[in-house]
């Protein structure tokens, strides 16, 4: 007879293995180091892509703003997500509506790497007009994680990687 503990178990290693997600720990040679650099970081990552974006040689520059953004603005995070692809700086961002995910369209449409921390957990798609965006950029060989705070401070994890560029105007609860 199976416990409870085992079926349980047992259903992380489905979910893992249907949405192929991959984990490190802290103790394992190939852990992101940026994370190391957070309060309190996490003892196991779970992770979707290419986590050689992850390697603390790469450019990286997180491209944030408000969700409800200006077309002067979707226009500007395009542009630059666009042209910063081409010289190979990785953009981070939380993936969120607005300034985020017009910042990953204009990478991809210069075929750059990207990485987004994810507000929720890995087998969850918000917000979910973002599906296609988010499918588009795994398979660019883009990189997906979790906000591994264990409180909510994406935005200081999205800041660990690199200079934050962009913030259109937001209001009050952007």
């Amino acid at each position: 007879s199976t416990s409870a503990k085992d079926e349980k178990l047992d259903y992380i290693i489905h979910k893992v293995d249907e949405y192929q997600i991959d984990f490190t720990t802290f103790l394992d040679k190939d852990f992101p180091s940026i994370l190391n650099h957070i309060y309190n970081p996490p003892a196991i990552l779970f992770m979707r892509g290419n986590r050689a974006l992850l390697d603390g040689r790469l450019n990286r520059i997180a491209i944030v703003g408000a969700r409800s953004c200006s077309l002067y603005g979707r226009n500007v995070a395009r542009m630059l997500g666009k042209e910063l692809g081409k010289y190979s700086t990785i953009i981070v961002s939380g993936g969120a509506r607005g300034i985020d995910s017009h910042g990953h369209e204009g990478l991809l449409a210069s075929q750059g790497y990207g990485i987004i921390v994810m507000g929720c957990g890995l087998d969850i798609t918000y917000p979910r007009e973002n599906a296609k965006l988010f499918d588009r950029m795994l398979q660019n060989n883009g990189y997906f994680y979790p906000n591994t705070s264990r409180v909510h401070r994406r935005p200081q994890n999205i800041s660990q990687h690199g200079i934050v560029l962009f913030v259109d105007y937001a209001e009050v609860f952007s």
